[in-house]
């Protein structure tokens, strides 16, 4: 018995949440709106904004004799190898302090490195982030001049090639307002949704006989809700009944 109006009174919370939250659902609506708009705005204005400028570099591991130069399937695997032993050697201390020297820069202003293989190729980008778009541009153009010569000297039988220069960024790489507005449309979603249901759940005022039901308790009567036009009927008649 006792299992029964246990589930019983479950069912009946989850109805009342969801009560709750479709009664209070333009709060929520409200609340997420705000949290976008204040994301978007804070990504727009308040971000340092970051700029990534893009080198294009090719690897190669070929053998090479007096008459030609042939390529077999085992360099091409070896030259998609090379990729990996590339992007180390980049991101080294000596291939930064040769960027930063030629640039009469810090290497601390340098931004950030990264090298990733297009598709598995031997072709591979040097990507460079910084708060400059110029800078960026600077570093990724000097990486590509420096570090065909610093991976030739230490990798045997491998050379460098560059495909394509970097160029000034226009846009900015992050933030994005888009994806900062939808965090801040997620987040305040979550948010009022959680609060709109502790609250419900939290509330133990009678407001119906359903809420007698969810509580177990006994109900002695019912008072009759009257509407405005009923309430002018009945006084009405009683009126004349007086007249008479």
């Amino acid at each position: 018995m006792n299992s029964k109006k246990k589930l019983k009174g479950a069912e009946i919370d989850l109805l009342a949440v969801l009560a709750g939250i479709w009664k209070k659902k333009y709060i929520i609506i409200l609340v997420t709106i705000i949290c976008a708009a204040l994301m978007g705005f804070r990504s727009a204005y308040f971000l340092t904004p970051t700029y990534t400028a893009s080198a294009t570099l090719y690897a190669n591991n070929s053998t090479e004799t007096e008459d030609s130069t042939s390529i077999s399937s085992g360099d091409m695997t070896a030259s998609v190898k090379l990729v990996k032993s590339c992007g180390v050697i980049i991101k080294s201390a000596p291939v930064m302090e040769q960027v930063a020297k030629n640039l009469g820069v810090g290497t601390w202003e340098l931004g950030s490195v990264n090298v990733y293989s297009v598709s598995e190729t031997q072709v591979f980008n040097v990507d460079v982030t910084s708060t400059s778009p110029e800078m960026a541009a600077k570093v990724a153009n000097m990486i590509a001049e420096v570090a065909p010569e610093q991976i030739a000297s230490i990798v045997d039988g491998s050379s460098v090639k560059i495909i394509n220069l970097a160029k000034v960024p226009t846009a900015k790489s992050w933030p994005s307002n888009r994806s900062e507005a939808m965090k801040g449309a997620v987040v305040g979603f979550a948010i009022s949704l959680f609060a709109v249901c502790v609250i419900t759940l939290l509330d133990t005022r009678i407001k119906n006989e359903d809420d007698l039901e969810r509580w177990d308790y006994p109900i002695l009567g019912v008072i009759p809700s009257f509407s405005a036009s009923q309430k002018g009927g009945a006084y009405a008649s009683a009126s004349k009944g007086g007249k008479k």
